[in-house]
């Protein structure tokens, strides 16, 4: 924004200060508009001139709007060079240009989107938008204060956030780390060890230490494992075989020390015994465990199920010992101790569980309680001895492994973990790493609410991090559940816990800072507490981290040099092209900082206001960066001269929204028009390379618009005139004079401000002209007999109203209405009620054909001679029964539609098909009533016959042309055939009434249906939908969603038979036929539940089979393994070429 100028007072004899605001404040709002001079001014379209012209655009001197300075002009010159007469300038300068004020000024080109290209910020997040740098790979350098993340990169977008998870948590064990590093290459070739998978776990933990980059992709370590990628795995089986993998690698080592790694650090001792009750001898044996598993029976804490753990067993009964002492079946008692315990202690939640009702495994969503610092004394046989005043025995918290997700077949696995080294803890949620609250730091209770009478808890931490692939599992959020997982812990970001879950879990843990709680943990990891006054702990607190290997660094340091390179040559490329922006920035701005105009005088081009802002903001952006491009690469090039070609990329900016269909100046849209100078629009072409097509003058205003305008201008203010005139002539009229007859509902229109019969620029209707005429005027051009529509107006009203309408000529209001119409309303009285006589007598003798429904049973009769008649006559003939007055009397019958060229039936009557609803079977005695009304025919006899097994069959002596019928079924356009709906649920019960049909939509209970919904008949409902012969399957299904509201899902549609399953066959590849029955039955919709897995027969998986921790893998390719869509990740069958959810076509591997 220019610097405010100096404010000079002036001399009471020089200037009039009052007389200089009047002039100032004289505005567009305080003038008269563009038009004022229609109807004043000019009543005459031969009087219109340029002048007037260039006033419905704001182009002309005399027009309201002035002439507004320019906001981003150069700065004034100094005070010094001030002349003699001094401009007042008050307070009120900042509503004379504004935003709002000025928006339909065209000499006003202020707030076109400048501000952009002022401000440094601004024109940078411009040309980083526009320059097309790509990715920048500074944004993929590792933060300093956040551990690397890890994401596994492929083509199917790999779920293996349950192997990232647990590298994490390894990674963060330094004794662990170390020993990794400190694996040699065995007698194998290098390249061998390269493609094994310690090769590539040193490789990943040598970039989570040392790398670069903010995420690693173990993408090699995955593929070395043999890991099926599109396969979402149980995280603890992977824990434990890659453990025992890895124990193997450590077995081949020299070094003694990593022989015994794994045992060393993550193994302990357990004793299993029994004690026989009838002699005291007691068995054992030892056995060494990596873990211990924990039961989630309820909501327990960690102590509680340590201890249900190693609670003794009573065995009785049937379950006796057979003790080697007293050599017989003895009640015993069975115990499990732990003898010895690791430096790293594994607890495995048993978080996934068998059901042997369900046959399925699913997920327990049990509450556990556990500490940040862990005693156990009380739990293992070797106490150590203490220390400095402290138990060797002491554990703290070292990670959390969950499990985001309310199924045991799908989900997210996340892990949190304390870094040593960043005396923090993180989680890590595959390449989103988070940090959160330090331990003992208790949760920011946020408020009690209560939900459905459950009273939650919930607590604030920050660090929360969203899911970040939502294609690998489902949405975990519902009502009474969130995928956090804890009170007040720092481990899962808050969470919502029923308080009515926590029955074990006691006020006293509440209140322990020290104690988590979670409904998605399935691993504790815990470690050894080392002791005051160790070397371990420094009075620096800098731990010394182990040394990767040369061949690991080697591969981890080529990243970090590609990784630099990349960002110092993104950078250099990004100088460089800011360079040559801010060249173009000064050519734009030194535009339109002085194209504003001064002067009518000045040479002009009319542009519209949005092209302008559209040149701002956009097109001279992007060539600018596209040109940038071109002397950017001739810069690296070394190349002094560009082709002029690439060079001068020029741009056409519509400019046609200000345009008429005349292709002038459409004063209409006057306010969206602006006005620059000549040089200025030069010098965007020159500068810019931009053109604005079509480009117009001043002069260039639309002389026939303006007229068009002018008339219905000139009729806005004529019109109101005439109204006010009519009104006091009919509200002065005096009694017995001559009046006229006009159309009331003519009148009542023509009264509005804005009647709604008139046209833009044509003039009003005649008084009775169209519809107004039968308002007034029979058809034998009389007085009409119906008075309601008309109304009388006196002599003088009529004489205003044929200033305006001189050819109209209304009835006088003593003329009689008309004898022609008088003579027939009296005779067609008397018809009527002779019509509505014989309607009588024709529905008592054809009763029951009255009260046949065509659309259902119009082919059902017991037994006897019977006939068939066309449905088209009888719907003609039951409309006239029932509106005899309205409806015209059917004339004669005409079968002739049922018969072919050759006189005989284009239908079978013995074909349930052919029965439809385009014909009626009636009984012969019925038919005979009709002929005695109606002429016509031919006859169509049948007789219905019996046989012994109870089946009927129509004989008829008309015979069927199988020619024409067949052609009849095939050539079809349209038809309509028939859905036969059977619901399972009655047959099912046989028969019985069984509770309403499942529903889909929101409503339950509601209005009471209809009969016809509520009839189900023996045979199934019945509706019928049209269709073509490329009506597809899946629209036939969607409109039978529409008739029946059943979801597409749940439709089993058969046809003779056999079940329509592609969805894409059209009705002419299934061949059906017009008139043809399709059968619908519904099939209940798996609904799987939010808390538990209830689908039969799930497939479990092939698990770890095939990859290298189970110890065999497939060295050729199977095909008969599924294919992973690359858009959702489905599963499909081998033999598919696309997608079954989403069509994608598939890749082979």
């Amino acid at each position: 924004m220019p610097p405010k100028r100096r404010h000079h007072a002036s001399s009471p004899s020089n200037v009039d200060i009052s007389d200089e605001k009047v002039k100032r404040n004289n505005t567009a709002d305080s003038q008269t508009s563009p038009w004022s001079w229609a109807g004043t001014e000019v009543q005459d379209l031969s009087l219109l001139t340029t002048e007037h012209l260039l006033l419905t655009c704001g182009f002309s001197a005399r027009s309201p709007f002035s002439f507004c300075p320019n906001h981003f002009s150069s700065p004034p010159v100094s005070d010094d060079s001030i002349g003699g007469d001094i401009i007042i300038i008050t307070d009120d300068d900042t509503a004379l240009c504004s935003k709002k004020i000025c928006k339909n000024n065209p000499n006003c080109l202020n707030y076109l989107g400048q501000e952009k290209w002022e401000n440094d910020a601004k024109v940078e997040v411009l040309f980083t938008k526009n320059a097309k740098l790509g990715d920048n790979p500074m944004q993929q350098g590792r933060i300093p204060e956040l551990p690397v993340g890890l994401k596994v990169i492929f083509s199917n977008l790999g779920a293996t956030c349950y192997a990232n998870a647990s590298l994490q948590v390894w990674f963060r064990n330094l004794t662990f780390r170390a020993g990794v590093y400190q694996c040699k290459t065995s007698s194998d070739t290098s390249q061998t060890y390269k493609d094994s998978p310690i090769y590539h776990l040193q490789v990943t933990f040598a970039a989570l230490q040392e790398g670069s980059l903010g995420i690693y992709n173990p993408s090699k370590l995955v593929e070395s494992l043999a890991l099926r990628t599109s396969e979402q795995q149980d995280a603890q089986e992977f824990s434990k075989l890659f453990m025992s993998h890895l124990d193997t690698e450590f077995q081949r080592q020299p070094d003694p020390s990593l022989r015994s790694l794994v045992i060393d650090n993550f193994q302990g001792e357990q004793i299993h015994a029994t004690i026989c009750k009838s002699c005291q001898y007691q068995s054992e044996r030892a056995a060494g465990f990596l873990e211990l598993e924990i039961n989630l029976s309820g909501n327990i804490t960690l102590q509680e199920g340590i201890k249900r753990l190693l609670q003794s067993e009573c065995l009785t009964g049937d379950n006796r010992y057979h003790c080697s002492r007293c050599r017989s079946l003895q009640d015993a008692t069975r115990y499990t101790q732990l003898r010895k315990l690791p430096p790293t202690l594994h607890f495995s939640l048993m978080r996934f569980v068998y059901d042997v009702f369900t046959m399925e495994r699913r997920k327990s969503k049990h509450v556990i309680s556990f500490p940040t610092v862990l005693d156990m004394s009380s739990y293992v046989l070797d106490t150590r001895h203490q220390e400095a005043g402290v138990l060797t025995n002491e554990y703290e918290l070292q990670g959390v492994l969950l499990h985001k997700g309310p199924s045991a077949y799908h989900g997210h696995y996340e892990a949190q973990v304390y870094d040593k080294t960043l005396q923090s803890w993180f989680q890590f949620n595959d390449e989103v790493v988070t940090k959160i609250k330090a331990l003992g730091d208790r949760g920011t209770t946020k408020k009690i609410m209560n939900t459905n009478d459950v009273e939650y808890v919930q607590c604030l931490t920050p660090g929360r991090s969203k899911l970040s692939n939502p294609h690998k599992r489902r949405k975990v959020e519902s009502e009474h559940e969130n995928v956090s997982n804890t009170i007040h812990d720092i481990l899962t970001g808050g969470s919502l816990v029923p308080s009515d879950n926590l029955s074990s879990i006691t006020q006293a843990d509440i209140n322990d800072s020290s104690m988590i709680r979670s409904k998605d943990a399935y691993m504790l990891i815990y470690v050894l507490r080392e002791p005051r006054g160790s070397d371990f702990h420094t009075e620096s607190n800098v731990i010394p981290l182990p040394h990767p290997p040369a061949s690991a660094m080697d591969a981890i340091q080529s990243l970090n040099h590609t990784h630099q390179q990349d960002c110092d040559a993104f950078q250099q490329n990004k100088d460089r092209m800011l360079e040559y922006f801010y060249d173009m920035r000064s050519k734009i701005t030194s535009i339109y900082r002085s194209w504003n105009l001064t002067s009518h005088d000045q040479e002009s081009v009319v542009i519209s206001r949005q092209a302008l802002m559209t040149w701002l903001t956009s097109y001279c952006v992007v060539l600018a960066c596209q040109n940038i491009a071109v002397q950017s690469f001739a810069a690296l090039e070394g190349q002094e001269s560009l082709d002029s070609n690439a060079n001068n990329r020029q741009a056409t900016i519509k400019n046609a929204e200000i345009q008429c269909v005349h292709g002038q100046l459409d004063p209409d849209k006057a306010t969206e028009m602006k006005r620059i100078t000549l040089n200025a629009y030069q010098r965007i072409v020159e500068l810019t390379n931009c053109t604005f097509y079509p480009l117009f003058h001043p002069t260039q205003v639309c002389r026939l618009c303006c007229e068009a305008q002018f008339k219905e201008r000139l009729y806005q203010h004529e019109h109101p005139r005439l109204v006010n005139e009519f009104d006091r002539k009919v509200s002065g009229r005096k009694a017995n004079k001559p009046g006229y007859w006009i159309s009331k509902k003519w009148l009542r229109d023509w009264r509005l401000l804005k009647p709604r019969m008139h046209r833009m620029s044509e003039g009003d209707p005649d008084p009775e002209s169209g519809e107004y005429r039968q308002h007034v005027r029979c058809e034998h051009d009389g007085l009409s007999r119906n008075p309601m529509n008309r109304c009388e107006i006196p002599e003088e009203a009529a004489a205003v109203l044929w200033t305006v309408f001189p050819a109209w000529d209304p009835p006088s209001i003593n003329l009689e209405p008309c004898e022609i119409c008088n003579l027939l309303f009296q005779t067609n009285k008397e018809d009527r009620k002779e019509i509505k006589r014989r309607a009588e007598e024709e529905k008592v003798q054809l009763f029951s054909l009255y009260n046949t429904e065509i659309d259902e049973d119009a082919c059902d009769v017991d037994t006897g001679p019977c006939a068939i008649i066309a449905a088209d006559f009888v719907r003609s003939w039951k409309d006239w029964l029932t509106f005899p007055a309205d409806k015209p009397r059917p004339g004669m019958i005409d079968n002739t539609s049922l018969l072919c060229e050759h006189d005989m039936l284009v239908f079978d009557p013995n074909s349930p098909i052919d029965l439809n609803s385009s014909m009626v079977l009636i009984s012969r005695a019925d038919w005979d009533a009709l002929e005695s009304y109606y002429a016509g025919g031919p006859l169509i006899s049948l007789t219905k016959m019996f046989k012994e097994d109870g089946s009927s069959h129509f004989d008829h002596q008309i015979i069927v042309c199988e020619k024409c019928r067949l052609r009849r079924k095939t050539e079809w356009t349209t038809t309509k055939i028939t859905i036969r709906f059977h619901d399972l649920h009655n047959l099912a019960n046989g028969g019985r009434k069984v509770p309403g049909r499942l529903t889909y939509s929101g409503k339950t209970g509601g209005a009471r249906q209809s009969k016809r919904l509520r009839q189900i008949r023996q045979h199934g409902e019945r509706r019928q939908i049209e269709i073509t012969k490329i009506t597809t399957v899946k629209e036939i299904k969607m409109k039978i969603h529409e008739e029946w509201n059943i979801p597409t899902i749940c439709q089993r549609l058969s046809y003779h038979g056999v079940e329509l399953e592609d969805n894409a066959a059209t009705a002419a590849s299934l061949q059906i036929i017009a008139d043809d029955f399709l059968e619908l039955n519904e099939i209940n919709e798996v609904h799987e539940s939010d808390t538990e897995d209830t689908a039969n027969n799930r497939d479990e998986g092939k698990g770890f089979c095939g990859t290298l921790l189970s110890g065999i893998v497939n060295q050729t390719p199977n095909y008969s393994d599924p294919i992973p869509c690359l858009r959702c990740t489905f599963d499909n069958p081998p033999h598919l070429i696309a997608c079954t959810v989403c069509d994608t076509p598939l890749e082979k591997p």
